[in-house]
């Protein structure tokens, strides 16, 4: 059976590849430990509104830096309703439902981010309506959002009516019938709408609707490279234009040639990622060469056109 052979410029992508992997592992940082659950999680109605989530002692080990408190009403998804510092060992949620069952659980964070398992609550039963009160029906809907971008929320509530927006995410409230939120971290929020209104016959009504949104980082941008690489010559040398993508992720951007005659592969220039334009004047007259624009993130590689010229 006749045997493969590898070509040049395989072979130096390939020590490409090796390299650049090499470079990544190397300067990976060592991911931190994730902090201990906290304990003794319970809740406390205050009345006027308020229920109070505590929990105890802070973990000791590994280093706390915050702490996110989650919340699940009548059974549906947890998502968190807003954080507290690593001193703290309690939190006041004033934007809880108005009827059904909540369950409370809190989460430690550390510095770099990584979650402890968490500690969870007894289900909790909220406190009647005020007496003579009456629900308002309200829904919300909004499932998912990504980092960066807004986020426009609505709700049909009777024109003189109070509306507060909540989002789990520390950013204080939002008041208005419509509002529009940009979230800054990724994650898994409560996004709340609590409605107030007196109706014509004095009666107070309230509403009230949650939706736990997964918010997402946005897509990272594909790895791209020119695809219309263009030579001619002239007395200087040969000549490569191309038009970079509107957009892309690599970091680095070089010229490979082939020299057509020996075979021989070589890195001619690392290039600017604007850069559209590179006379080589180092090609030799009368010597057939091939041209490649190559792309990398560090870890893997895009190619653009090849395109072959002979130096007159």
């Amino acid at each position: 059976m006749p045997t493969r052979r590898t070509t040049p410029l395989a072979r130096i992508l390939g020590l490409l590849a090796l390299l650049a992997l090499a470079a990544a592992v190397l300067v990976a940082p060592a991911r931190a430990a994730a902090p201990s659950a906290p304990t003794g999680v319970t809740v406390l109605d205050e009345g006027n509104s308020n229920v109070l989530v505590l929990w105890g002692p802070i973990p000791a080990a590994p280093d706390v830096a915050s702490f996110a408190i989650d919340r699940a009403w009548n059974g549906g998804a947890f998502g968190q309703i807003g954080s507290s510092p690593a001193t703290s060992t309690g939190y006041i949620d004033n934007d809880f439902p108005l009827t059904g069952t909540v369950v409370y659980r809190v989460r430690a964070l550390n510095a770099a981010g990584e979650s402890s398992a968490p500690g969870v609550a007894a289900p909790f039963v909220v406190p009647a309506l005020p007496a003579g009160a009456r629900t308002l029906a309200v829904s919300l809907t909004a499932s998912t959002a990504t980092v960066g971008t807004p986020l426009d929320l609505a709700v049909a509530a009777p024109a003189d009516a109070t509306v507060r927006w909540s989002f789990g995410d520390d950013s204080g409230w939002s008041l208005g019938a419509s509002t529009s939120h940009t979230f800054a971290r990724p994650g898994t929020y409560v996004i709340a709408v609590r409605v107030e209104h007196v109706g014509a016959d004095r009666i107070p009504e309230l509403g009230y609707a949650q939706q736990v949104v997964d918010v997402q980082l946005p897509a990272p941008p594909p790895l791209a490279v020119a695809s219309d690489l263009a030579a001619s010559t002239t007395r200087r040398g040969i000549v490569l234009t191309w038009t970079n993508p509107a957009v892309s992720r690599a970091t680095s951007l070089q010229l490979v040639r082939v020299n057509g005659t020996r075979r021989s592969v070589q890195v001619v220039r690392a290039l600017a990622l604007g850069q559209t334009r590179y006379v080589d004047t180092t090609a030799r007259r009368g010597v057939r060469y091939r041209y490649t624009l190559v792309a990398t993130d560090g870890t893997s590689f895009a190619f653009s056109n090849e395109v072959v010229v002979t130096r007159r």
